[in-house]
């Protein structure tokens, strides 16, 4: 398998540890979604505040761990558009499937955040803000765009 290696991070700021999607694609197969719960433990049992973004799927296979306080899950999710989808990453998984996941974590439990950016250009600002209406309805701690 062809991946980078899993980094973990000192934020000294906040004297956090965490997980970056830019590092390593968590939650993207059963090898990596196991990698990265193990670290969640580990983490987890320091007292680290753990930070997780992907666009994976398997995420919701670890909510029993996902949901202790220490840990915050992101998602992804720049539309709502599966056909939209298809064209620009025909090999991601659907938007909604990605908002499932959200909703998923949401009614489990999770400290969620999501990054609706990039937002393609032919989004209107009627869909702009159908998109953050559904966003906001699975609570989460921060909205970036």
């Amino acid at each position: 398998m062809n991946y980078k290696k899993l980094e973990l991070r000192e934020n000294l700021e906040f004297n956090s540890n965490y997980i970056d999607k830019s590092s390593f694609f968590q939650y993207q197969n059963k090898e990596t979604a196991s990698i990265t719960r193990a670290s969640v433990e580990v983490l987890s049992k320091y007292k680290k505040r753990v930070r997780i973004l992907t666009r994976g799927l398997l995420w919701t296979d670890d909510l029993d761990i996902l949901t202790r306080s220490n840990v915050t899950v992101g998602m992804s999710l720049p539309y709502l558009d599966d056909e939209l989808s298809r064209k620009i990453e025909p090999q991601a998984p659907p938007p909604s499937k990605l908002y499932e996941a959200l909703l998923k974590g949401y009614k489990a439990g999770c400290r969620l955040y999501v990054a609706m950016a990039p937002t393609p250009p032919t989004m209107t600002l009627d869909d702009f803000k159908r998109h953050l209406e559904k966003i906001i309805a699975v609570n989460p701690e921060v909205i970036f765009w």
